[in-house]
């Protein structure tokens, strides 16, 4: 398949799902997640807000904030097309729409993710292949983003359902693999990382 139909496929699956399945799937993966991660490792989460029933985040980032951890989450330019940076969160009620609709931070944020090294940045995907490879919109703002940051290399995972996990997906030379992949039933680590 080429990365145009694994799109379409998964996009159409995806939004078949009603409010409550995605709302129980998106828990099952939050827990997993946090039962898994070593908190004591990492300080700052870089994390995506859900759009189109992608695996819901917020009571992620609500437990990570109760934890006394630092989340950014991304807002696209305003001036650099097809460009996002990281702003600080510490609640969920200074999120507004931005591009796409997707809830960004207020642009009254102005606390800009720094990388210090000890980060772990949280990727949406229409689909993941058990190496890592990651298949987004086609837009690039993630793959962009983590090209141009300066300093070590967030430790990235991706939240997908079980169904959109892949054996292979078709890449390019600029995608970036990530290090771990977590569904409701699994946490998938890539042979290579």
């Amino acid at each position: 398949m080429t990365k145009k139909e694994y799109r379409h496929k998964m996009k159409s699956i995806r939004m078949s799902m009603n409010k409550d399945l995605v709302s129980e799937k998106s828990s099952k993966i939050s827990k997993k997640f946090l039962n898994w991660i070593d908190m004591d490792k990492y300080q700052s989460f870089l994390v995506y807000l859900p759009i189109n029933n992608e695996v819901d985040t917020r009571s992620l980032i609500d437990s990570l904030l109760k934890a006394g951890k630092k989340i950014y989450a991304p807002r696209c330019s305003q001036k650099r097309r097809g460009c996002m940076d990281f702003y600080e969160v510490s609640d969920l009620t200074e999120l507004s729409p931005g591009y796409c609709g997707i809830a960004e931070p207020c642009s009254s944020s102005s606390k800009l993710y720094v990388n210090t090294g000890s980060s772990v940045c949280i990727l949406p995907g229409l689909a993941f292949d058990r190496n890592g490879q990651r298949l987004g919109y086609g837009q690039g703002f993630f793959d962009r983003y983590l090209c141009e940051l300066p300093g070590p290399r967030p430790q990235l995972i991706g939240f997908v359902y079980d169904f959109q996990v892949v054996d292979a997906l078709p890449g390019d030379k600029w995608d970036i693999p990530v290090d771990a992949v977590v569904t409701e039933s699994q946490i998938l680590i890539p042979a290579d990382s």
